[in-house]
């Protein structure tokens, strides 16, 4: 920990580590969404997320989305890092749109979608994309015929 950085809540700047479930607006939230989240059914999330994997996707947000050295950050433990980023994403000069990505790319590094089970193997995309290019040529070609044939038709007439 880096006397810069005191321990603290990067999200309710509490005295406490950010991963401490003692938070009593942790526990607020924790009561309001307990509805929503049995209405989760896609993934569930994890109430205790590993410190290692805190520490890296942080680590990583801070260094893709805010130019920070990584060499820098290997030195800090999760909740520093925490702290680094939520002062980060309170910044004034941060655009409204940056805050988001920031946000979106460390929830995808914490919780990961899980990957589909119906994994379409090579062999089958180039069969059906075959068969779906003939099938696009014999309607442009079927369609042209069609147009070409009102077109001569209605000249005659």
């Amino acid at each position: 920990m880096s006397p810069d950085y005191p321990e603290k809540c990067a999200l309710f700047h509490g005295n406490h580590p950010a991963n401490y479930k003692g938070c009593s607006v942790y526990k607020k939230l924790k009561l309001s969404n307990r509805q929503t989240r049995r209405e989760q059914t896609f993934y569930k999330m994890e109430d205790h997320i590993d410190d290692n994997i805190l520490s890296n996707c942080t680590a990583m947000v801070l260094s893709l989305e805010f130019d920070k050295p990584s060499k820098e950050l290997e030195y800090y433990n999760s909740t520093s890092l925490l702290a680094i980023l939520g002062d980060m994403l309170k910044s004034s000069d941060l655009t409204m749109s940056k805050r988001t990505i920031a946000r979106d790319r460390l929830h995808d590094c914490v919780y990961p979608l899980p990957e589909p089970v119906h994994n379409i193997s090579l062999w089958h995309k180039l069969t059906w994309s075959t068969v779906f290019i003939a099938m696009l040529i014999v309607a442009i070609v079927g369609n042209s015929i069609v147009i070409w044939i009102v077109a001569a038709t209605t000249k005659v007439h």
